[in-house]
């Protein structure tokens, strides 16, 4: 396996790297949809406060939120930008009680409301941005909104959830519909960008109605060579895979404890040939066959 020490003058290099991010302001973040979508992800790597659930400020979780982190990057490079897919969790209240109790299962976002603002930030920057370059259709215009509308919601949910304050009916009514409301605004940009063949209005025409990048919207597994090493004639490819679970003991505001599941990253980096550079198709069949070995330090998280 390639280790650190292996890359040529790697320290001195991810000093000026660290340096060079550090010395970035707002300004230079939000310049463009690429800066501006890696400060999105600034909160998940930030340390969780007192208030937050305690199972966010243990260790696993920020290997877990740096899995995340890398995951979303690894997509950004992948040029998946049109969709800005955030996590939550459904959670299971599990209720001690003596006697019987039918089981309730309940929606809970993961709290974490600098992301929310962020991606709210980053929706909008890409409404005004098309609208500016004369790029905006009313499609696009109202599945983008309804995506910043979406990221607002989820900000005021997590807000009250760390404030300890009583979700309402239609919050979880919100909550357990989101997958409904997201693919709804994945088929509607896809339909909003997909072009149409034909333009006649004949029995015998054809016209092409099929939505496009939706189905790949929702896929997780997806690989990209982000550097390539001409003296070993290796690219390091970095990727997702299949989606990983996790399971969390959450304390309620009436004290009973639930169990929150809830789907999570995978992460892969590795050297590959670069005479041989993986496609998506590639890597969705090596992951069906044989499982990728994943890096030393990926995994610390059990």
């Amino acid at each position: 396996e390639q280790r650190v020490s292996t890359y040529c003058n790697y320290e001195n290099k991810n000093q000026e790297m660290k340096e060079l991010v550090n010395s970035y302001n707002q300004s230079e973040w939000t310049k463009n949809l690429y800066n501006t979508w890696l400060w999105m992800l600034e909160p998940v790597l930030k340390e969780k406060p007192e208030g937050y659930p305690n199972w966010m400020r243990s260790l696993i979780w920020k290997n877990k939120d740096l899995i995340t982190a890398l995951a979303s990057w690894a997509e950004l490079r992948h040029d998946t930008i049109l969709y800005v897919k955030q996590s939550y969790t459904r959670a299971v209240a599990i209720g001690k009680s003596a006697a019987p109790m039918e089981a309730k299962y309940y929606g809970y976002v993961e709290p974490n409301p600098e992301l929310f603002a962020r991606a709210e930030f980053i929706t909008e920057f890409l409404i005004k941005g098309l609208k500016e370059q004369d790029c905006m259709t009313e499609d696009v215009k109202n599945s983008l909104e309804q995506s910043r509308d979406m990221m607002a919601r989820l900000r005021e949910i997590s807000e009250k959830e760390l404030e300890g304050k009583a979700l309402s009916d239609d919050d979880y009514n919100y909550i357990e519909n989101i997958d409904s409301t997201f693919n709804k605004i994945i088929e509607d940009l896809a339909s909003a960008l997909t072009v149409k063949e034909g333009g006649c209005s004949g029995p015998d025409c054809e016209v092409k109605t099929s939505l496009e990048g939706k189905d790949d919207a929702f896929k997780t597994t997806i690989i990209a060579d982000v550097h390539t090493e001409t003296n070993t004639k290796k690219a390091l490819e970095v990727g997702t895979g299949k989606i990983d679970w996790i399971i969390v003991a959450h304390k309620s505001k009436d004290g009973r404890i639930g169990l929150a599941v809830g789907p999570i990253f995978s992460y892969y980096e590795f050297p590959w040939p670069m005479k041989d550079r993986l496609t998506d198709e590639k890597w969705r069949e090596m992951l069906n066959s044989e499982q990728p070995e994943r890096s030393e330090w990926l995994k610390l998280l059990p």
